[in-house]
């Protein structure tokens, strides 16, 4: 039986997402507004009915189906 690493599960369900990458800690910093926990935004979004996941390239990162003034109004 073969394991997948807990690594390749998260990469796989990011990239299962069509959309865009978002960095929260430089799209703050660029608002000049204070980052947002990333589980916050997640959930906001979820709430919206978009999908949104880690993503494993960035700790202050998230990728998402959701367009791009939606993301901003979650924080």
């Amino acid at each position: 039986k073969t394991v997948a690493h807990p690594i390749s599960a998260k990469a796989s369900e990011e990239v299962d997402i069509p959309g865009i990458s978002v960095d929260l800690h430089s799209l703050a910093k660029k608002r000049k507004k204070m980052c947002p926990k990333k589980t916050d935004v997640i959930e906001k979004l979820g709430e919206k009915g978009y999908r949104a996941v880690p993503s494993i390239f960035s700790a202050y990162g998230i990728r998402t189906n959701a367009p791009f003034d939606d993301i901003l109004d979650s924080f």
